[in-house]
């Protein structure tokens, strides 16, 4: 997992736009808010680093703006053209994976602040996030509780380069079938506050359990591949430097806490996978 790319957009001139393309009384009442807009922009911006800290406004006796912000993130044109910017602005692997679980397609975008709750930042491009129809419908509009973040924010969250996603295999060699087991453990002395984000959104999403559905299907086709390798005369020796030499490409662009690398880990640790395919031949 790695934190998203943005740009520095012109922010307002968005909104401007996006409002441009509303008609009658929404477009004026959406252009008649440009400065305070601005001014709620700037206040995200200023906390960008502490985002409990955003605060909202209080649309009582308001609720026309309120729901003409919130359809805001309608179909329109300007909208969708900066969907695909921030898509095109990512990694090869983030052009088209969530970065919220690293499974799925990322078909949707996310409001890290709950559009509902804050309206004014239902086109903020620093608030939406690629991501997939799961995890957009497993978070929904959770976002914080007591003061803490919930979930890993892809723009603005630490996201440490040390290991914290771990895999235990248990392979019985008599029936092939392996028991895998996602965990999360601290071993590596980051910071407890960002760590306990990292707890949550894994928590939240289920990511553990749905990393373990996918898990099983990897390994079955790793163990295929190696044991018709083995069978056409390459030691396991040479087949280890092979998975290696894959975790060593998926840890370079997916970083060393995607699912995949973490199970590529354990099935290198795992000398009974191994024992296995020498013991079935």
């Amino acid at each position: 997992m790695r934190n998203l790319i943005y740009r520095d957009w012109d922010l307002i001139e968005v909104y401007r736009s996006i409002a441009n393309n509303c008609r009658g009384e929404k477009k004026t009442l959406l252009l008649s808010e440009l400065d305070r807009i601005n001014r709620r922009y700037d206040h995200y911006q200023q906390n960008t680093s502490n985002l409990i800290d955003i605060n909202q406004y209080n649309f009582q006796g308001r609720e026309d703006i309120k729901s003409y912000l919130i359809d805001c993130y309608d179909e329109n044109v300007n909208l969708n053209k900066l969907k695909v910017e921030i898509k095109s602005l990512q990694d090869s692997h983030y052009k088209a994976i969530c970065p919220y679980c690293g499974l799925n397609s990322n078909g949707t975008f996310d409001h890290y602040i709950p559009k509902e709750d804050f309206p004014d930042y239902s086109v903020l491009a620093l608030n939406l996030i690629p991501c997939c129809e799961k995890c957009n419908s497993i978070k929904g509009k959770r976002w914080k509780k007591n003061d803490h973040l919930l979930f890993i924010n892809y723009y603005f969250s630490i996201i440490p380069d040390q290991r914290y996603l771990y895999v235990d295999i248990e392979y019985n060699i008599s029936t092939q079938v392996p028991t895998i087991t996602f965990k999360l453990e601290n071993n590596n002395d980051i910071d407890e506050e960002v760590f306990t984000v990292i707890k949550t959104h894994y928590q939240k999403l289920n990511l553990c359990s749905r990393y373990e559905e996918h898990a099983n299907n990897v390994v079955s086709e790793l163990y295929d591949r190696i044991k018709l390798a083995y069978e056409e005369g390459e030691d396991i020796v040479s087949q280890k430097q092979e998975i290696t030499r894959q975790l060593r490409i998926k840890k370079d662009r997916k970083g060393i806490n995607d699912w995949e690398v973490a199970l590529l880990f354990a099935v290198l640790e795992c000398e009974e996978f191994f024992v296995s395919i020498t013991n079935n031949l």
